[in-house]
């Protein structure tokens, strides 16, 4: 954004989660209908970009101390490993909060 003077597509991505999110966390059911929703083409770029990023990093296992790596290890709690879903959803949110993955 700041070297061209525009805002990249994934800021405005971002910015349109942000916004959807606050409407829809006050109905939790609404979850349900997510499936039926139309995606934007940038926002399905921004999942396989995540998808990309945990194929990449999972071969590495907990070897490399990194953020990831502690979402590979059992939850103490749970005692629940994440699933590869789960971990493209962290990996994008990781993504936008800006930590390398």
């Amino acid at each position: 954004m700041l070297k061209h003077g525009k805002e990249h597509d994934y800021m405005t991505i971002i910015q349109g989660f942000a916004v959807f999110g606050g409407m829809v966390s006050t109905i939790p059911w609404i979850g349900t209908i997510f499936a039926w929703i139309p995606r934007h083409k940038m926002a399905e770029n921004l999942f396989t970009f995540a998808k990309e990023r945990v194929k990449e990093r999972l071969p590495l296992g907990e070897s490399v101390k990194d953020i990831f790596s502690y979402l590979l290890v059992e939850d103490r709690v749970t005692k629940k490993k994440y699933t590869e879903p789960e971990l493209v959803v962290e990996s994008l949110m990781l993504s936008i909060g800006g930590e390398e993955i």
